[in-house]
């Protein structure tokens, strides 16, 4: 295991648009506000990290895994 952890170059907050989803997503970690967000992708619970979409009305999550097998 890396030092840095499990994801050392990507910083927590930064929004970035894939083209697999309409609005801009946002990293985040999971905690007491996001305990609950199933990955919009696999139907499972959000694991450690994750992005989800900040757009009103969206609930558009997608895990860490999942978002590597969609490419970008």
């Amino acid at each position: 295991m890396c030092v840095l952890g499990k994801y050392p170059f990507v910083k927590l907050g930064l929004t970035h648009k894939y083209g697999f989803h309409e609005h801009p997503l946002t990293f985040a970690k999971k905690d007491y506000y996001h305990d609950y967000l199933k990955c919009s992708v696999c139907g499972k619970y959000c694991k450690d990290v994750f992005f989800k979409c900040n757009r009103s009305g969206c609930e558009y999550a997608i895990d860490w895994d999942c978002r590597e097998t969609l490419g970008n």
